[in-house]
């Protein structure tokens, strides 16, 4: 039985130790989709901005000779293709925060399971402490109750 007892000591201690682990990977978590809604964020800006740079180039392209010249032409194509690459770069963060979401997701997911398998065996500890108690303290009754009556049985009537 004090094997029963320091082993649901410890499976308590293991809990609260996976409670805290628990906290964390739901901070992590919610920092990962916060870094995911922000990588997602810039990755809108900045096609917003390739965007209004691509309706300037056509504007460019059908204005060639009058509103805009040929430098600023190669100048909007440039911011074009620096666009595109940073888009490139935002699409990689986006990706990368999305499986540190993920990873975090499965861990947290990890540890909740872990944590309610402890418990299941720290109930089924207690529920077996609890018949064995029961079972000792029904044999201490029995033999309380036999010793009580070959007590009796020896003693003449009335001398209680």
């Amino acid at each position: 039985m004090d094997r029963k007892k320091h082993t649901i000591h410890l499976v308590q201690q293991v809990l609260k130790v996976r409670a805290w682990s628990e906290e964390s990977a739901k901070g992590a978590l919610n920092d990962a989709n916060a870094e995911l809604d922000s990588r997602l964020a810039a990755r809108e800006v900045i096609e917003t901005r390739i965007t209004g740079n691509l309706a300037a180039l056509r504007l460019a392209h059908g204005q060639a000779g009058t509103a805009l010249d040929l430098d600023q032409i190669q100048r909007l194509r440039q911011w074009q293709g620096d666009s595109e690459a940073e888009m490139e770069k935002a699409g990689a963060a986006v990706d990368a925060a999305q499986q540190v979401a993920d990873d975090a997701r499965e861990a947290l997911g990890g540890i909740v399971a872990e944590r309610r398998a402890l418990g299941t065996m720290k109930d089924r500890l207690q529920h077996e402490l609890r018949s064995d108690d029961a079972r000792v303290q029904g044999r201490l009754a029995d033999e309380a109750y036999a010793a009580n009556a070959s007590h009796r049985a020896g003693e003449p009537h009335g001398t209680h």
